[in-house]
């Protein structure tokens, strides 16, 4: 189980909600035991619960970004400078040109951090993104070369180890192509006043923007870099609970 490793920060499990389907979801549970529950009040704004979702079975939780659906924690989650990320998601569509997906920020200032983020693009037509932005530091971003198709479960995994990132897709290692900047690795504690962190939206100064529009069965979040040996775990744990092949 993902809290058998030390240091896991967030833990949202679909499966654990206790709700008929089609309920809208305003408290994702926090299962590490740190008490980062993602909440949304608004009910118009709410993603909605939905039962078989992944090849397994197991349900999922379904963002709308039309209905500008998203959760946040409205506080500071890590201060980790190196971390581990895995999502288990689905995205709906092509979509808009960017839909974010996990996103740590801060709404006081123009500086946010993108964890990860859908991109709809020629070449390749669809894929995943790291970007890390603030006040006076050029952007920097890092895409996979993959073409992530819509409509399909993935276990989608980035990690940095304090000065650079890595990327999985279902246990497969990624090229990167960096857009602007350098691949530094920056991570949550790379950046002051992150004290948001926002599931399928983007939030900083301007308010939100680029929601996400799919599906998430399961997030888990380490506040330093995993061994091989432990990425590889948690990985076939995803794999076998969700019916994804790796």
């Amino acid at each position: 189980m993902p809290i058998d490793f030390p240091n896991c920060a967030l833990w949202l499990r679909a499966k654990q909600l206790t709700l008929a389907d089609a309920a809208a979801v305003s408290n994702w549970n926090d299962l590490s035991g740190n008490g980062f529950d993602m909440v949304q009040a608004t009910g118009a704004n709410q993603p909605v619960f939905r039962i078989n979702q992944t090849p397994s079975g197991h349900p999922a939780v379904d963002f709308d970004r039309d209905s500008f659906d998203y959760l946040r924690y409205a506080g500071q989650m890590t201060t980790a400078l190196a971390g581990d990320l895995f999502v288990v998601v689905r995205m709906a569509d092509a979509g808009q040109d960017i839909e974010h997906i996990f996103l740590s920020s801060s709404d006081e200032a123009s500086n946010d951090f993108n964890m990860i983020r859908f991109r709809n693009r020629a070449t390749p037509a669809n894929n995943m993104a790291i970007s890390t932005i603030d006040a006076t530091t050029a952007t920097t971003i890092t895409a996979t070369t993959t073409d992530m198709a819509a409509a399909t479960w993935y276990i989608v995994n980035y990690r940095s180890d304090g000065t650079q990132y890595f990327m999985r897709c279902n246990n497969v290692a990624q090229a990167f192509t960096v857009g602007q900047g350098d691949n530094d690795g920056d991570w949550f504690g790379d950046r002051a006043g992150r004290d948001n962190v926002v599931i399928a939206a983007r939030q900083d100064v301007t308010g939100l923007q680029e929601y996400g529009n799919g599906q998430i069965a399961e997030i888990i979040l380490y506040d330093r870099f995993l061994s091989d040996d432990e990425n590889r775990r948690i990985q076939y744990y995803l794999a076998s609970e969700h019916g994804l092949t790796i």
